[in-house]
C-alpha cells in the first residue's frame, strides 16, 4: 500500500547552553568553551510524519492533534526560554541540537498514533541535527 510523508515545520526562538551536571562551572567552560554560556538561536524544527493517507479525508494525520502536541511538547516548553532549563530531561543530558532532536522525536512519538519518521532541528544556517528511529 502506498505511504505518504507529511512534513510540519515550526520555528521559535530559544536559548541553550552546554553543561554536564557532574562538572563544575569552570570545568564546563573548559570543556565547552563559549557554548557553556547561554546563547540564543532562531530554531527551525522539521517533523516528518509517515503513514497511509485516509482515502476519505485525503489526509495522513489529524493536523490539529499534531499541532497541539507540537505546541505542548516544544513551543510551550522552549519558546522564549533557555531549553537547557525547559524540561527535566536536560538536567541530565547536555542541551545539544542532537539531544533536542531526539527529545522532540521521543515526546511526539509517545503522543501521536502516526509514525514520526524523523525530526530535524536547525539552530542556525550552518548547524542542524536529525534523529530517526
Amino acid at each position: 500500500m502506498p505511504r505518504h510523508t507529511l512534513v510540519r515545520v515550526v520555528r521559535f526562538e530559544a536559548s541553550h547552553h552546554y553543561r554536564l551536571p557532574h562538572l563544575t562551572e569552570s570545568e564546563n567552560r573548559d570543556r565547552f568553551g563559549p557554548y557553556a554560556q547561554s546563547h540564543r538561536h532562531e530554531w527551525t524544527v522539521h517533523i516528518w510524519v509517515e503513514g497511509i493517507m485516509d482515502p476519505e479525508s485525503g489526509m495522513l494525520c489529524d493536523l490539529a492533534s499534531l499541532d497541539q502536541a507540537i505546541d505542548e511538547e516544544i513551543l510551550q516548553k522552549f519558546s522564549g526560554k533557555d531549553f537547557s532549563d525547559g524540561d527535566s530531561y536536560f538536567v541530565d543530558h547536555p542541551a545539544t541540537t542532537e539531544r533536542l532532536a531526539q527529545f522532540i522525536w521521543q515526546r511526539l512519538s509517545a503522543r501521536l498514533t502516526e509514525r514520526i519518521a524523523k525530526v530535524r532541528v536547525t539552530e542556525d544556517q550552518d548547524l542542524a541535527a536529525e534523529y530517526e528511529a
